[in-house]
């Protein structure tokens, strides 16, 4: 694994498999440096990660309905790894797979960087085209961590990339004291296997709306469901700041920009030992996702933001996340 560090008391490790981020630490209001995200101590787990911890989701983060992917008039059948419904880019996905790194930690602007590559022939899971993908993380000297995220391709094809973070600003328990506020009037309703309907539903009145910031769980127990950002489309180039999230007992907070249309908030309920960091691993509601992405199921939904990459085009989003602490 390779560490990025700044000035400011931030700690970043980075893992080849899956271009995963494998732990961040930060101080707390007094000054304490601990870590805030879910993952493992050493490379090899990152080979067996059923739960994605930090690692990069491609070729689609979320899932494709059926496996169909339309394009062009046709159908290409993704291979099925949810039933048969296709997720994060199927059963050997970007994820799991070692990614090409020079395994140096360079210097850019004067912040230190690292980042990753990997090659996807045509055909990989059921996708047309050769892709080429790239991942670099850069951290910054406001303890900023910005992962920029590129894609070029030879055939009209889909792609979006996230990255699959688990998040806990206290470092353990329950995260249901943590505040979350979202910048999203619309939300992405379920259907069958947990696929959208196609409806983009106004939060409104509903236990989706954090806009006015909230407890995780004062409305619901869980959730996985993907937010519609507010105002991306005007700012396409320009990371929108639209998840903010305090952790009362530390003070610690996060703030999530992005370039791209949708941020999937996830929260899980791990079962009693699910293998992670420490001797225990993790158990109940430990951790929380706000994967910045485009919206599942895209590709099936015209009137979705499109997914599709042309041969000449570049893939190119952003995604920051910030901590402080208040």
């Amino acid at each position: 694994m390779l560490a990025l560090q700044n000035d400011a008391g931030m700690v970043v490790r980075v893992c080849d498999v899956g271009a995963s981020l494998a732990s961040i630490r930060v101080p707390d209001r007094h000054g304490e440096s601990g870590e805030v995200l879910l993952g493992f101590d050493t490379r090899e787990a990152y080979l067996d990660n059923p739960n994605y911890f930090g690692t990069t989701v491609g070729r689609y983060a979320g899932r494709i309905g059926q496996g169909r992917l339309r394009l062009d008039g046709g159908e290409f059948r993704l291979h099925p790894n949810l039933g048969d419904h296709h997720l994060h880019g199927g059963p050997s996905g970007f994820s799991h797979r070692p990614w090409a790194t020079d395994g140096l930690v360079r210097t850019a602007d004067g912040l230190p960087e690292v980042a990753f590559s990997l090659h996807s022939p045509a055909g990989d899971q059921g996708y047309p085209g050769n892709v080429d993908v790239s991942v670099t993380y850069r951290l910054e000297a406001d303890n900023r961590l910005r992962i920029l995220f590129r894609g070029s391709t030879d055939a009209p094809t889909h792609l979006s990339l996230t990255n699959h973070a688990y998040f806990n600003l206290a470092g353990r328990g329950e995260v249901g004291e943590h505040r979350l506020r979202l910048a999203a009037r619309r939300y992405l309703p379920l259907g069958e296997g947990a696929i959208p309907t196609g409806e983009l539903r106004a939060v409104d009145g509903t236990a989706w709306d954090f806009r006015e910031g909230k407890a995780l769980f004062r409305d619901r127990p869980s959730y996985d469901h993907c937010f519609l950002v507010d105002r991306w489309q005007t700012r396409a180039n320009d990371p929108q700041e639209c998840a903010w999230v305090v952790e009362p007992v530390t003070g610690r907070t996060l703030t999530v920009a992005t370039t791209l249309p949708g941020i999937q908030f996830y929260t899980p309920d791990f079962d009693a030992g699910t293998s992670g960091r420490g001797p225990d691993g993790y158990h109940g509601r430990e951790g929380f996702c706000l994967e910045a992405q485009f919206l599942p199921d895209s590709p099936n939904h015209p009137h979705f933001p499109s997914t599709r990459l042309d041969p000449g085009a570049e893939w190119e989003h952003e995604t920051v996340f910030a901590f402080g602490t208040e």
